[in-house]
Formats: C-alpha cells, structure tokens, sequence
C-alpha cells in the first residue's frame, strides 16, 4: 500500500521534517528478463514452473524486482492462443513484503500482455486455509473471487504407513501391478480407444507422460481380461523432497474404491524405496464428490496437510477464446 505523504506544517516554530519519523523507502527497481533467464531467478519460484516456462519460452515473460544485486521478487506468466495469458508466479521474499512489491509486479506483468494484445489473464492458485494473503492481493487488482476445483492434500511417507486402510489393502489375484512404462503397445491402443469413454478425458495418462517418474508410475493390470490396463498412477518430482501424484485412474466399471488402494499403496512403496523424496502431494477434484468425501473423512487424520486448488481470472476487455 503507497504510503500517505505527511501534511504540510505551517507553523514557525515546527519540528523539522527529519524529526518526524524515517523518510519512505525508494520503490525497487523492476526488470523484465526473457524466458532464459530463469535459472538466475529459479530461487524465487517452483521447479514446475522453471519447467513449464522450459516448454513455452517463446510466450514466457519474466518481471523481476531487485534489492541491489538480489532478485527478491518475481511474477512470471505464458501467453495463451486465444489473446489470454496464465500468471503461473508471483513471489516475494520475506524480508521485501508489505511495500506495495507484489502488486507492483503484477501490474507489471499484466501490462506486458495487454500491450500484446491479451484480453484476459488466468490463475491457478494453491490457497492455504490459514493464509490467503496472494489470493487477497489478486481480488484487490481486480480479479474475480478465486472459485476452488481441488483438494490439494499432502502428506510423507512415514504417515502413509500408518495409515491403517492403507497399509492393509490387498490385491485380488487377478490383478497385477507393474510399471508404467512396462505396458505393452497393444495395452496402450486400448487406453487410447477408451479415451472419452471409460478413460475420462482429464485423466488421459498420456498428457501427463512426459517428465514421469518411471521408478513410481504404476499400472492396475486385468489378467482376466487379457492382461489389459485398468488403472494407473502417473508421478512427477516437483522437486528434491517432494514427489506429485498427479494423475490417479481406477476404470470405473470395476465396483468399489478399494481397487484403487492397493495402486495407492505400490506407488506409496515404490516411493519410499527411493532415496529421494519422502513427501507427496495430489490433488482430489471436488466435481467428484465421492472422492472429495473420501478425502475429507478417511483421508485427512493421516494428512500433514489439505489446502485448496483454486482458479481465478480477470478480464480486461471482451475475451474471443472459449469457455
């Protein structure tokens, strides 16, 4: 928030200026800095977004806010093909917030696309119960009311295995579980002519092969059906500690949650053999009130935390791309 400008002192007899308190701090400088360098900044952001800018550099746009020689602030966001672009950053260090810097880099970074011809900007936020500061900053530039589409849940691996509906699940023989990249060609075919069918189309495995984890993305396979595919669980490391369980399927003609437990609990071994990352995050879509429940009432006492995925937008002229 800009700081009032004191009110003028007439009176001869007046304490000077320097007496009445420190002077405002100069506004740091912003600095816009192509896609390429992001590794200088790579601090002040996630490694999923480092990558996700890594596949879109050429519509990637990059504001920086400096303390010196030191990056202390960030907004980083990708241009869209309907005249729309995503804020995929916005960050802050500690020690520089409460000086006006996040919105200054906002503004920023919607100028850029404005003049570029954008009609309407996206976001998709993780909202902490407990602290909706970016979410409030967002409203108060304009931005709609974030809505929430996800329950973000969080946990280790140590609190998985005490989970006790986890750690006792069991296969039915006539199931396998295997690999990901172990399935076979003709496997894969069927997967794909299932697509819109029993295979939702936000759950294709296929948008979320690239960067898997091969050592815990895991296969639900059907002996009695020909050793086809029923189910999955696509995984990425979104860095050091922390590994994403993004994509998690059961082919909803088999009856019963409890098939997908046993995937859970192989893809929770699998991860716990590594040496790397010990935590892990997924996301449980609210549209599927089932699963929501689940999470809420069985899920949540073995969760070290549940936040919410939210979406936010915010027009700034009549938006020409699809709804």
């Amino acid at each position: 928030m800009q700081r009032e400008s004191a009110p003028s002192l007439s009176r001869p007899d007046a304490a000077p200026l320097a007496a009445q308190g420190p002077a405002p701090e100069p506004a740091l400088p912003l600095a816009d800095l192509p896609a390429d360098a992001i590794a200088t900044v790579a601090h002040l952001t996630s490694p999923s977004v480092v990558a996700a800018i890594g596949r879109h550099r050429a519509k990637s746009n990059l504001v920086v806010a400096y303390d010196g020689d030191f990056a202390c602030g960030l907004a980083v966001g990708v241009g869209g093909p309907n005249r729309d672009y995503e804020l995929l950053s916005l960050f802050v260090s500690p020690f520089h917030r409460g000086r006006g810097l996040g919105r200054r880099l906002l503004d920023r970074l919607e100028a850029i696309y404005l003049a570029q011809g954008a009609s309407v900007g996206v976001a998709h936020l993780t909202v902490d119960p407990d602290a909706q500061d970016l979410a409030i900053l967002l409203m108060r530039a304009g931005w709609r009311r974030p809505w929430i589409n996800r329950l973000i849940c969080e946990s280790t691996m140590e609190s998985a295995f005490r989970t006790p509906w986890l750690i006792g699940a069991t296969l039915d023989p006539r199931f396998r579980i295997t690999a990901w990249h172990d399935v076979s060609h003709s496997a894969r075919e069927a997967i794909e002519a299932g697509l819109g069918g029993w295979v939702a189309p936000d759950l294709n495995p296929y948008d979320f092969e690239p960067d898997a984890d091969p050592s815990t993305s895991v296969a639900l396979i059907d002996s009695a059906a020909g050793d086809a595919v029923r189910g999955w669980i696509v995984t990425h490391r979104i860095s050091e500690d922390v590994l994403r369980w993004t994509c998690s399927f059961v082919d909803p003609r088999l009856e019963g949650r409890a098939r997908i437990v046993p995937l859970w609990l192989e893809c929770a071994r699998r991860q716990r053999a590594l040496a790397g990352p010990q935590r892990f995050t997924f996301a449980v879509p609210v549209e599927k009130p089932r699963m929501a429940k689940f999470a809420i009432r069985r899920m949540r006492p073995w969760l070290t935390g549940l936040r919410y995925g939210c979406t936010t937008e915010k027009l700034h002229g009549p938006y020409q791309g699809p709804r």
